[in-house]
C-alpha cells in the first residue's frame, strides 16, 4: 500500500511538471507571437514614414520582400500612394485571427487640404515572417476586389489643390482634373445661394473609366447613373465624416463645357450638407436633392408637370410620402423622377422665399427628425417655421400654382 501511494505521488508530480511545461511553452509561444506582431508594426511604421517622405530606399529597407507577390504588393502601395500630398500617413497593422503571420495592413492618413485624419487609402492582407527584430513580407493574400480600392485605384496619381478642392486622378487624365479644379471657384460660390458653409476642402476623385471607378469601390458601382456623385468618405473610424467626397467619371466631362460648374455645385451641396443630417433620424432624399437643385440653379425641371400633379390632387408624389421615400429613382420612370426633383426644388425654394435662408437648415433638420406622419410633420413645421403643416402645404401649393 505504501509503494502504491508512493507511485501515485510520483505520477501526480510528473503530470504536474508536464502541465507546467505545457503552460510555459504556451506562454513562450505567446511571447514570441506578441514580439513578432510588435516587430511587424515597427517595420511598417518605418515604411510609412519613408513613403510619406518619398524615400524609396528607406521604404525597401524597412520592408524586405521575398517572392513576386510580396514585392509587387509593396511596390504597388509605394507607387500608388507616395505621390499624394500626405500631411500624415500610417500603416495600421492588425493580425488576422487564426492565421499566424498574416496581417491586415491598412494605409491611411490625412491629405493636405482635406480631412479626415484617418482616411483609408488602401488595404492589403500580407504574410510576414518576423523574428529577432527581422521582418520580411513573403506573400499577398489580398482578394482581387480589394486590391485597388480607395486611392489605390490610380496607377500614376496626380493631385491638384485649388479652389477649396483636392482633385485626384491619374496623370494621364490631367485635362479632366484641371477642368474640375477650375470649376471649383464658381461651384463653391453657388453654395452661397443657400448660405452653405464651404470652409473645409473636399476631395474629388476623377476616374478614366467605369472599370477604374468600380475598382475604387471594390466593384460596388454597377448603376449606370453613377457618373458624378457624392459619397461617404472611407475612414477607419466607424463614425461618418462630416463631409462627403465626390467621384467623377472623367469621360462624362467631355462636352459639358461651362455646365461642369453647375454639376459640381450640385454634388458639393451634398458634400457640405451631410453634417446637417448626421444627428437626425432620417436624411430625406427629397430635401437632399432639393438643396442641390436650388444650388445648381438651372431650374430645368418640368414645372408644368408639377402644376398638373398638384391640380390633380398630388397623387403621384404626395408630399409627405415623397419626403419619406428613401430612393426616388428605383422603379420610377424618368418623367416621375424629374417630377420628384422639380417638387424637391420648389419645396426648398418656397422655404427660402417665405422664411429666409436662415430658416432652411432648422426646417430640414426638423423634418428629418419627424416620422413623416401628418402629426409629425405638423410638429416639425411649427417648431422650425412657426406654422402648421396644413398651412405650410397650402402655401407651397400656391407658390407652385402661382395663385
Amino acid at each position: 500500500m505504501v509503494v502504491v501511494l508512493a507511485a501515485l505521488v510520483v505520477v501526480v508530480g510528473l503530470a504536474a511538471c508536464a502541465g507546467d511545461d505545457r503552460e510555459d511553452q504556451a506562454a513562450s509561444r505567446s511571447r514570441v507571437a506578441a514580439s513578432a506582431v510588435d516587430d511587424t508594426r515597427v517595420a511598417f511604421g518605418r515604411a510609412a514614414q519613408a513613403l510619406h517622405d518619398r524615400d524609396r530606399d528607406a521604404y525597401d529597407a524597412a520592408l524586405p520582400a521575398r517572392g513576386t507577390d510580396a514585392r509587387r504588393a509593396l511596390g504597388d502601395l509605394y507607387r500608388r500612394l507616395s505621390p499624394l500630398p500626405w500631411v500624415s500617413f500610417s500603416f495600421i497593422v492588425t493580425p488576422v485571427p487564426g492565421y499566424d503571420g498574416r496581417f491586415l495592413v491598412q494605409a491611411c492618413g490625412r491629405l493636405r487640404g482635406v480631412g479626415p485624419s484617418d482616411r483609408l487609402a488602401g488595404e492589403r492582407i500580407l504574410e510576414v515572417e518576423a523574428g529577432g527584430g527581422q521582418v520580411t513580407v513573403v506573400g499577398d493574400q489580398t482578394p482581387k476586389p480589394v486590391r485597388w480600392q480607395y486611392l489605390m485605384a490610380f496607377d500614376e496619381p496626380l493631385a491638384l489643390r485649388r479652389n477649396g478642392l483636392v482633385v485626384v486622378g491619374d496623370r494621364g487624365a490631367r485635362r479632366w482634373l484641371e477642368s474640375i479644379a477650375a470649376a471649383g471657384a464658381g461651384a463653391r460660390a453657388r453654395l452661397e445661394r443657400l448660405a452653405i458653409g464651404s470652409d473645409e476642402g473636399v476631395l474629388v476623385t476623377v476616374y478614366r473609366s467605369g472599370s477604374q471607378m468600380s475598382a475604387a469601390f471594390a466593384g460596388g458601382i454597377s448603376d449606370e447613373r453613377m457618373r458624378f456623385f457624392a459619397h461617404s468618405t472611407p475612414r477607419r473610424d466607424a463614425a461618418p465624416w462630416r463631409r462627403y467626397d465626390v467621384a467623377v467619371l472623367g469621360p462624362e466631362l467631355t462636352g459639358l463645357g461651362a455646365s461642369v460648374e453647375r454639376v459640381l455645385a450640385h454634388e458639393l451641396t451634398h458634400a457640405y450638407t451631410v453634417d446637417w443630417f448626421l444627428a437626425t433620424e432620417h436624411a430625406p432624399t427629397l430635401l437632399l436633392e432639393g438643396l442641390a437643385e436650388v444650388v445648381d440653379g438651372v431650374g430645368d425641371g418640368d414645372s408644368a408637370a408639377l402644376r398638373e400633379e398638384l391640380r390633380g390632387g398630388n397623387r403621384l408624389w404626395p408630399l409627405s410620402d415623397a419626403l419619406a421615400t428613401g430612393d426616388l429613382w428605383s422603379g420610377n420612370s424618368y418623367g416621375d423622377i424629374d417630377l420628384a426633383y422639380t417638387m424637391a426644388e420648389s419645396l426648398v425654394a418656397y422655404v427660402v422665399s417665405e422664411w429666409g435662408v436662415e430658416a432652411l437648415k432648422p426646417f430640414c433638420q426638423a423634418v428629418a427628425d419627424s416620422d413623416f406622419s401628418r402629426e409629425g410633420l405638423d410638429r416639425a413645421t411649427r417648431a422650425s417655421l412657426g406654422v402648421g403643416w396644413s398651412r405650410f402645404y397650402a402655401g407651397w401649393r400656391r407658390s407652385v400654382l402661382g395663385s
